[in-house]
């Protein structure tokens, strides 16, 4: 199966590898975005990105920042415009002397909207038009926007997505923010060459609850909603971006003739399902007792994807600590074989792992049969030999450490087992049903807090709520006011508390329940046309009515094999994606954006027939007319070793020709989740599944990944006003507004070289610290600059020659 990191590596790879100027070597120059972008998929070693700089890069920079100007050198531009990024760009050639010999410009995909007022064509337009121009070889739109977190694993680095879609202060941006979505889901089709079928989810347009099978009816908050008045975006959400998604695939599709690859050409045509946050409130509530689950909900991480840990060690032979950061991503193997296990048994292989070595190495053997942390922490600090796996081994320890004193001291034993019940509908361990009045009782014992009473038990107001909300979402028909008063005393809740309760509402779900009126007349209804509603509600409830637990469309399940019993409940994501494997889901909850294909295989959801699936690999017919533009986004899919000219007119070798043959090809299956993110146990579950069905290669993306804490955080988000919420898109648009084009850039021909050691940005708001290669880190260009600068003296001395051969003709 190809790692989304290493595939996106290849095109941007390939992007810089189109550019084959006559002097051999160019520059990379980067803004705040695509160097955030560069640096979370290339490994940085002491701050320089070799990978880069081995394909004939000179230099890395930032496009405003101090720059030499070098004129032997072709300078590559990887950027995402805007107004402040490409005014910076123009300066490099409008103002006397050119800073480089030629541009070559890559643009990422942007859209018009609410915080950027051009389109990508329009920046490219834009550029061609400018004094670049006459220096330009190439201006193309490329599509490489995602930020691949794992090999299966895809952000689109939009942690507010909830914000905007769910508060209605924030109608404005949704239109943008959808077409910004699907521009990056393009992206990562571009990268895998995959040209998908694509469907979503799509809830009833009514309240289940209303039309259960007994007939009985609620009044709910929602009822108006309900009749269409006013659809809550949960129910459009998914259908929106899924159009829009089909829009701009079906166009990249037009304008690129090597798309999709061909070598996708014998393996069924992926499939790309886009759902919401709604198909499982649960999963970002529970307390995970797995590795890479419970260090993001327990222990403070950072860095720009939230994958940094901070920890101390002792520094060479000495006592004193050092504090220190590491990144818990695959480059670390330790942290791939721990992050799905549950932590008892990530411990149990430390404990093996320990064990072994010390079989390896006698002398550092314990009498002891079974080790403890304390135990390990000792082994280990008499392993000189062993530095880097000393250091590695001895951070896994610390986080494992932290973790079970969290365990300890918010007694999550009994949190989990109260959770469990909740999630997966009121069953305990020994699959016996339990009562909503005995679970009502546990939940009162749990979230009761007594300042007089001494306990041990540390439990945070955010950790009550947690409880109530998952204890509501199991009674599915939410509570009266006067219970939510009595909820907020026992618990010692505040208003924020209370407020981001309240907030799940806006999902559409049973939060809070008003008394039933007198009359239908008080809901505003008259009885005639409420009893045809209720007769078709029925009629429709018998498509959804399999997934429907207490009143609400669930598609969580219980895992009956597991031996831990704070573990049982499978998140809704498990289900769905195999009933897609099986090709059982149905297609009226969820639908294809155009007309559904036939001819299947029920049990493996392949096609049949040869010539129908060949078809559907090549889904569009290409008119004579169907070229890409001058500045179209043509796909740069792979590395060729001679990518040809360098003027911009062709990307070198076809990905057809350059890539290697591969073995067979499984169907690909592309999840995307709108609406908050993606969290750890979802995942999980994606790699479970794809062990489980080898022959399908199954993807997970979301607008973030999402942790406990921060999708409570975009709860108590969901009714602030605008200006309040101070999202990240009005920050940097009235940023680049503001933004001044530093004096420094004007200079025609800057002397001032930049720092040989570039500073790996640590945040999503990427500083703009230059990034250069290191001379001496670097011998392989040791020798380089006098040789080029030799070179242009020549060539200059050589064009004086012809310049006065031609005066005297």
């Amino acid at each position: 199966m190809p790692s989304l990191i290493e595939s996106l590596k290849i095109r941007i790879l390939s992007i810089i590898d189109s550019v084959q100027p006559s002097g051999k070597y160019k520059c990379l120059i980067l803004d705040d975005y695509t160097e955030h972008l560069v640096y979370s998929i290339f490994q940085a070693k002491n701050g320089i990105l070799a990978e880069i700089l081995n394909h004939n890069v000179s230099n890395i920079a930032k496009v405003d920042q101090n720059r030499k100007t070098e004129p032997y050198l072709d300078a590559v531009y990887l950027l995402k415009p805007n107004r402040y990024v490409i005014e910076c760009l123009k300066t490099d050639f409008s103002m006397g002397k050119p800073r480089y010999a030629a541009a070559h410009v890559f643009l990422l995909p942007t859209v018009q909207g609410d915080s950027e007022s051009l389109s990508s064509q329009d920046y490219c337009l834009k550029v061609k038009n400018s004094a670049i121009g006459r220096y330009s070889k190439t201006i193309k739109t490329v599509h490489v926007d995602f930020f691949p977190r794992e090999s299966q694993i895809f952000s689109l680095n939009n942690p507010e997505s909830l914000e905007i879609f769910y508060n209605q202060h924030c109608l404005n941006l949704v239109t943008s923010q959808v077409k910004a979505i699907s521009q990056q889901l393009t992206s990562v089709c571009a990268t895998l060459g995959e040209y998908p079928v694509i469907r979503f989810f799509k809830p009833p347009s009514f309240n289940v609850q209303l039309a259960n099978p007994k007939g009985e009816f609620t009044y709910l908050p929602q009822l108006q909603d309900i009749f269409g008045n006013h659809p809550n975006p949960a129910q459009v959400l998914p259908f929106m971006i899924a159009n829009q998604f089909q829009q701009d695939i079906d166009d990249y599709a037009r304008l690129n003739n090597d798309f999709p690859d061909v070598e996708n050409s014998e393996r069924p045509r992926s499939i790309f399902l886009i759902l919401d946050r709604t198909i499982d409130m649960k999963a970002p509530l529970l307390h995970e007792f797995t590795y890479q689950a419970m260090i993001h909900d327990l222990i403070k991480l950072s860095g720009h994807a939230n994958n940094e840990y901070e920890y101390s060690y002792p520094k060479g032979d000495s006592n004193i600590m050092e504090d220190k950061k590491a990144l818990l991503d695959e480059s670390d193997k330790q942290w791939v074989a721990l992050r799905h296990l549950h932590m008892q048994d990530a411990l149990l292989q430390l404990n093996n792992t320990m064990t072994q070595l010390i079989k390896e190495n006698p002398h550092l053997a314990n009498t002891k049969s079974s080790l403890t942390i304390s135990d390990m922490q000792d082994s280990i600090a008499a392993l000189p030999m062993f530095a880097g796996f000393k250091e590695n081994y001895s951070m896994h320890l610390q986080m494992i450490e932290k973790c079970l004193t969290s365990v300890t001291e918010k007694d999550l034993n009994s949190v989990a087992d109260f959770e469990q019940i909740c999630a997966t509908g009121g069953v305990d361990s020994d699959n016996r049903n339990i009562r909503l009045g005995t679970i009502t009782d546990q939940l009162v014992s749990l979230i009761h807090y007594d300042a007089t009473t001494s306990t041990s038990i540390t439990r945070t107001n955010m950790d009550r709520v947690r409880l109530i909300l998952l204890y509501l979402l199991h009674k599915g028909e939410g509570i009266f006011e006067q219970d939510f008063q009595k909820l907020k005393i026992h618990a010692k809740l505040n208003d924020y508390d209370m407020q981001v309760i309240r907030n799940c509402s806006q999902f559409g779900l049973p939060i809070s329940k008003k008394p039933v009126p007198d009359d239908l007349k008080a809901a505003g209804l008259d009885s005639k046309s409420f009893e045809k509603q209720h007769r078709a509600y029925e009629k429709e409830y018998e498509k959804y009515k399999k997934h429907v637990v207490n009143g609400t469309l669930a598609f969580s399940t219980i895992d009956t094999d597991q031996p831990f019993i704070t573990s049982r409940f499978l998140p809704g994501i498990k289900k769905i994606v195999e009933g897609l494997v099986k090709n059982q889901l149905h297609s009226s909850l969820f639908p294809y954006t155009k007309d559904e294909p036939d001819e299947k295989d029920e049990e493996s959801g392949t096609f049949e027939d040869e010539d129908y699936r060949s078809s559907l690999r090549n889904p569009r017919t290409k008119a004579s007319w169907a070229k890409p533009s001058a500045v179209s986004s043509s796909p740069l899919s792979a590395i060729t070793s001679n990518p040809g000219n360098s003027n911009g007119s062709s990307m070198g070798l076809s990905p057809r020709a350059s890539r290697v043959k591969q073995a067979p090809r499984e169907q690909r299956i592309f999840i995307y989740l709108v609406g908050g993110g993606i969290t750890m146990s979802e995942a999980r579950t994606i790699y479970e599944l794809s062990r489980k069905y080898p022959n399908k290669e199954i993807f997970l993306g979301g607008d973030d990944i999402l942790t406990p804490s921060s999708f409570l955080r975009s709860l108590s988000r969901l009714n602030t006003d605008r200006a309040g919420l101070r999202l990240q898109k009005d920050t940097v648009s009235n940023d680049i507004s503001r933004r001044k084009i530093p004096e420094y850039l004007f200079a025609s021909a800057n002397p001032i070289q930049t720092p040989t050691i570039p500073i790996v940005p640590t945040s999503t708001n990427v500083s703009s610290a230059t990034i250069s290669s290191s001379k001496s880190n670097s011998p392989k260009f040791q020798s380089k600059p006098n040789r080029i600068v030799e070179e242009d003296k020549l060539k200059k001395k050589e064009s004086k020659t012809k310049k006065f051969a031609s005066f005297f003709k």
